[in-house]
C-alpha cells in the first residue's frame, strides 16, 4: 500500500496499492476505493496518487493527483474533472478549498474549479499542507539543511502557519517520507 486516505465517517478508505489484475498476472499499482462494510473496491484511477486529506467534508468526492494536474473524483457519478495544474492535493474539512504547492508558494482552489488563488508563499514548497479540523491552521515540511546535503536520514522540519495572521513557525524535525494527520481533543469535538 503506497497512499491512503480514510472517509470523514470512516466507513471507506482510499488506497494505492499494487493490484494483480487476472488478465495479465502481474501486480499494477491502482487507485481505488474499499468500501469496510461490504468489503467491494472501486477503482477511480491507475495512475492516481493521494495525501492523507483527500475527500470532501460529505464523504462524495475525492481530490487525487497525477501526471502534474489536480482532479475531483465524484463516487457518485462514478466520473472525474480535471480542476487545474498541481500534485498533492489536500482537501480542507470545511469543504471550502483544495490547496496544492505551486512555484512560489501554496495554492487554494474552489473545489468546482473556480477562484484559484495563493494562499501563502513559501520558496520551494515541499509535499501537502494539512488542515488542521477547523481549517484555521495548516501544517507544512521543509527540508532540513542536511536533507539538502543528501544525509541518508532525510528530515524534515514540520511547520504549522496560522492562515488568519500567516504567523508561522516550525515546531518539529521529523524524518521524511511520514504521514501525518491532525487530532482533534476530545473536549473540542463537543
Amino acid at each position: 500500500m503506497e497512499d491512503y486516505c480514510w472517509a470523514p465517517d470512516k466507513s471507506k478508505l482510499v488506497l494505492r496499492a499494487k493490484l494483480i489484475r487476472p488478465e495479465t498476472n502481474h501486480p499494477r499499482p491502482t487507485l481505488f476505493v474499499l468500501d469496510l462494510a461490504s468489503g467491494t473496491t472501486q477503482e477511480i484511477d491507475a495512475r492516481g496518487k493521494v495525501s492523507s486529506q483527500c475527500w470532501s467534508p460529505d464523504g462524495r468526492q475525492i481530490v487525487f493527483f497525477f501526471g502534474g494536474n489536480v482532479y475531483v473524483y465524484d463516487s457518485v457519478r462514478d466520473s472525474f474533472a480535471r480542476l487545474t495544474q498541481g500534485t498533492d492535493a489536500t482537501w480542507s474539512p470545511d469543504g471550502n478549498w483544495i490547496a496544492f504547492p505551486g512555484d512560489d508558494g501554496y495554492y487554494v482552489i474552489n473545489p468546482t474549479g473556480g477562484q484559484r488563488k495563493l494562499l501563502f508563499r513559501k520558496k520551494d514548497p515541499y509535499g501537502p499542507i494539512w488542515w488542521s479540523p477547523d481549517s484555521r491552521i495548516v501544517a507544512y515540511e521543509t527540508p532540513t539543511r542536511n536533507w539538502i546535503l543528501f544525509d541518508p536520514t532525510h528530515l524534515v522540519r514540520i511547520h504549522v502557519r496560522r492562515l488568519a495572521d500567516n504567523s508561522d513557525d516550525w515546531v518539529a524535525v521529523v524524518a521524511n517520507f511520514q504521514r501525518f494527520v491532525w487530532i482533534q481533543p476530545e473536549h473540542a469535538k463537543r
